[in-house]
């Protein structure tokens, strides 16, 4: 897997390529973290997966992602969204929004990455799946 965490334009973004797993995407989440210490408040955070992205991950795998996100500290509300360009990344990154019980982060699932970064940045929409 490569993977690209970075602070771009005032939002954390990863961008995936290739196959990532369990241990993979809690490395991004690490990372992510990481960045978002290193600001005065908490930025959102932007995860965009090529049509090549192949999610090596179970149910059990995406609980344990979101069971982590859970214990992240935020200083304030964040909106963070997921681009998935196909049905597959789409369920996968669905069922990590319908999983997330943290307070703080508000979850987006989106097709194109002009809209989440709309969305991200405080534009209308629910946080719903958002097509």
């Amino acid at each position: 897997m490569a993977v690209q965490t970075r602070l771009h334009s005032g939002i954390i973004e990863a961008i995936f390529r290739g196959s990532v797993d369990l241990s993979q995407m809690s490395e991004v989440v690490r990372a992510m973290v990481a960045l978002e210490r290193a600001q005065d408040h908490s930025p959102p955070t932007l995860c965009v997966l090529d049509s090549e992205t192949d999610i090596r991950a179970n149910f059990m795998d995406i609980d344990s992602l979101a069971e982590s996100c859970r214990g992240v500290t935020l200083r304030n509300p964040v909106r963070s969204a997921i681009v998935t360009p196909t049905a597959g990344q789409f369920g996968f990154a669905r069922m990590l929004q319908t999983l997330n019980t943290h307070p703080l982060i508000q979850i987006g699932v989106f097709r194109e990455k002009e809209k989440a970064v709309a969305w991200v940045k405080g534009g209308p929409g629910s946080g719903g799946s958002i097509l």
